[in-house]
């Protein structure tokens, strides 16, 4: 027709088909061909008359799909609306079409440009400053999704992205640095804002609440949202607060427990909450750091500092470290964060001060007093030597000399066998001292003062090695061994 070839061919479904070829009759054989042998696959293999019709849809319509099989699964708002903002534009970043499109160098580009694109004004940052490492993560985590979700679905030979390399996590970039609110600058937060004016229809009680229950819990702002009077079991041992798992970040049901000084504030404000509604209702969703910055304004706490700044998600910050510096374990600190990583919650969300980190070193040894001598030492012979007078002598001791005898030289280091001196039958032990030893020889056994003699209670029980020597070459004791015939 014209210049363009069309050619027929018999489809999965037996029927009888023409298509649009090109202006070349050769190619347009070939594509006949092709299309004979794909219809002829698809009629012995369902699967793959699957894989090629759902390679010829456009991506959009895939990740459609994608969007619906998570709201489905009951997964949170906020997650999904993030997951169809990330794929969607990785997908436009590396100019995705089709299924058969992604491929891990291609993301990895995307990847690249979204670190050096100032995509952050919108939110009140500085252009240039691109994505943090953390943002970049979660881009690839959701692309990464989307396509195993594809390959199980059926959709996809392989799983194409298994191969695309997450950026490695980098603690010191991090676009938004929070602080954990000192005590008295949080129990000031609550004791003023109670009597505070309403802003935006938010009463000043219900924002007091809402900062004490987000401080003695560590509940996320979309959590405390969705509490309601239900969720508080104060009658409970111990009292707590129960969010569902619809609204948790992990997708599981969690149950916080509260400190019993806090039911005298919460209790008569539960009272005028109508039942099965949430009993934050009023607090604006995407206005709440403008509230708390401005509450923290009234009581004279700055937003920004050097540590960080203090928004609603702080006050998570601050229960963490409370815990940590009170010395809860590693493990129910980490129960009680509701993290996977305890990495997470010890790296990022415990903060330790100047004043804890200088209270640690207090119990590190005094190194500037004087050395102090204990005679002690010397008697038990952990010093090395068995004479006292040689520790406290500024010199040290004096060298050996060779004209002295070994027992009349108090310097030469004598083994301690020697100063244990057995009675006439073997059965008792003396004690002598250096300076002894020399006359403990000549003298007869009768001058000898045993243990008994010396006033000692216990008395000593006779220990002899029975008749059978030990075989040459072994030094155990082994009573076994002892017995074995010479």
């Amino acid at each position: 027709r014209g210049k363009v070839w069309y050619y027929r061919f018999t489809d999965a479904n037996g029927k009888r088909v023409m298509r649009r070829g090109c202006t070349d009759k050769r190619a347009t054989e070939e594509m006949a061909r092709a299309a004979g042998v794909d219809a002829a696959k698809a009629r012995d293999d369902p699967k793959a008359a699957r894989l090629i019709r759902e390679g010829k849809r456009s991506i959009s319509e895939h990740i459609g799909e994608f969007i619906t099989s998570l709201e489905v699964a009951g997964r949170n708002g906020q997650h999904i609306d993030q997951t169809r903002l990330y794929v969607t534009r990785l997908c436009e970043l590396a100019r995705v079409e089709r299924l058969g499109d992604l491929t891990p160098s291609g993301m990895a580009a995307a990847l690249g440009k979204l670190r050096e694109q100032g995509e952050l004004r919108e939110q009140g940052k500085p252009p240039g400053r691109g994505f943090s490492t953390r943002t970049i993560q979660a881009y690839a985590t959701a692309v990464k999704a989307f396509s195993k979700w594809a390959w199980r679905d059926g959709r996809t030979v392989d799983y194409s992205l298994n191969a695309l390399a997450k950026p490695g996590a980098d603690p010191t970039d991090r676009r938004r640095v929070r602080r954990a609110l000192a005590e008295n600058d949080l129990r000031m937060l609550i004791e003023a804002t109670r009597t505070a004016p309403t802003w935006r229809k938010v009463s000043g009680l219900d924002r007091s609440m809402l900062y004490l229950v987000a401080a003695l819990t560590g509940f996320r702002r979309d959590e405390l949202l969705s509490l309601t009077p239900e969720s508080f079991r104060l009658d409970d041992s111990p009292p707590i607060v129960v969010c569902e798992s619809g609204y948790t970040k992990n997708g599981r049901r969690a149950e916080q427990p509260l400190p019993p000084s806090s039911l005298p504030a919460i209790r008569p404000w539960l009272q005028d909450k109508p039942a099965s509604r949430p009993v934050f209702a009023t607090v604006p969703r995407k206005r709440s750091g403008m509230m708390l910055r401005l509450d923290l304004e009234r009581c004279g706490i700055p937003f920004e500092t050097a540590e960080g700044v203090v928004d609603l998600h702080s006050l998570r910050h601050g229960y963490i470290t409370a815990l940590a510096r009170a010395g809860t374990p590693v493990k129910t600190l980490q129960t009680l964060a509701r993290h996977a990583d305890p990495r997470l919650t010890l790296n990022v969300y415990a903060h330790a001060s100047l004043f804890d980190t200088s209270g640690a070193v207090e119990v590190l040894p005094d190194l500037f007093q004087s050395p102090q001598t204990s005679q002690s030492l010397a008697a038990t012979g952990t010093d090395g030597r068995f004479a006292p007078r040689l520790l406290s002598d500024p010199a040290g001791p004096p060298a050996p000399d060779p004209e002295k005898s070994r027992v009349d030289d108090p310097t030469h280091k004598q083994p301690l066998a020697p100063y244990l001196l057995q009675a006439g039958d073997g059965s008792r032990c003396v004690v002598m001292l250096p300076e002894e030893m020399a006359g403990a020889r000549d003298c007869d056994e009768s001058s000898r003062k045993s243990l008994e003699m010396m006033g000692v209670e216990a008395s000593c029980v006779e220990a002899r090695l029975p008749d059978s020597r030990v075989r040459d070459g072994i030094r155990t004791r082994d009573i076994q061994i002892h017995n074995l015939a010479p």
